[in-house]
């Protein structure tokens, strides 16, 4: 109940912070986000065909597109729409990324205050109010890196499989925002083969789990029976000889 309230209450703040930087900035699209608007609007007319420049990617000009249904719009009110979904999806990437680390730990009160660690950051709630690319590459690359946190052993099976697809799904999204995320692919390639992420987990039970059955079966047996039967047939062999020996001598 107290982890709630803590939650309850980050997530208030935020929404205050955000609002008040909000209201604080310019009221149109300005400088950068002017030029998002504009390349936006030629989407939304002529589509992605007529892209126009090859300096800037058409990831975040398509999501001001998709924000405003595809139609022409007043810049204040499509300022106002992406600020509110900017604003949803970071809060909602903070609480998958606290619940992923509530899982991962078995701490539910971890998972709490990694949310308002997040939903509390000043910065990332100031670029909640600007219609620029920061805020959506900062959501879809922290959610690809939570995904590929290593699956609890609780969920379903299929979920891990889901979770590598989402994860580089949301990776190269973010290199459609901005190319320098390119990174964030390769690491999550390498990743993959590690044991800590959830693209490595499925074999290595398997293997944990027949290796130490497959020795008992064979190698202690195998090893304590030639040990243990190994000086007691030397010296067998030897009591055998000696006693013919002796045998023979005596006749």
């Amino acid at each position: 109940m107290r982890d709630r309230r803590i939650v309850l209450g980050g997530t208030l703040a935020s929404v205050v912070i955000a609002c008040y930087w909000f209201a604080e900035a310019y009221p149109t699209f300005i400088y950068d986000s002017w030029g998002y608007h504009y390349l936006a609007e030629i989407i939304r007319t002529r589509g992605l065909l007529a892209w126009p420049t090859d300096i800037r990617t058409y990831g975040y000009p398509l999501f001001l597109a998709a924000v405003s249904g595809f139609r022409a719009m007043p810049q204040e009110e499509l300022r106002l729409l992406v600020f509110g979904v900017q604003l949803a999806a970071y809060l909602t990437a903070c609480a998958y990324v606290g619940r992923k680390l509530a899982a991962v730990f078995d701490s539910p009160r971890l998972g709490a205050l990694a949310y308002v660690a997040g939903a509390l950051n000043p910065i990332l709630l100031l670029h909640t109010a600007e219609p620029l690319s920061d805020l959506l590459s900062a959501v879809l690359i922290l959610a690809s890196v939570a995904l590929a946190w290593k699956a609890p052993a609780r969920e379903r099976p299929g979920a891990p499989r889901i979770q590598i697809f989402l994860s580089f799904f949301f990776a190269a999204a973010g290199v459609a925002i901005r190319p320098a995320n390119i990174v964030v692919v390769a690491a999550s390639s390498w990743c993959g083969r590690s044991a800590r992420c959830i693209g490595a987990t499925s074999a290595s039970p398997a293997r944990v789990r027949r290796s130490p059955g497959s020795s008992r079966r064979s190698f202690p047996r195998s090893s304590s029976t030639t040990a243990s039967s190994g000086p007691s047939t030397r010296s067998s062999r030897r009591t055998s000889t000696g006693s013919r020996r002796t045998g023979a001598w005596e006749r």
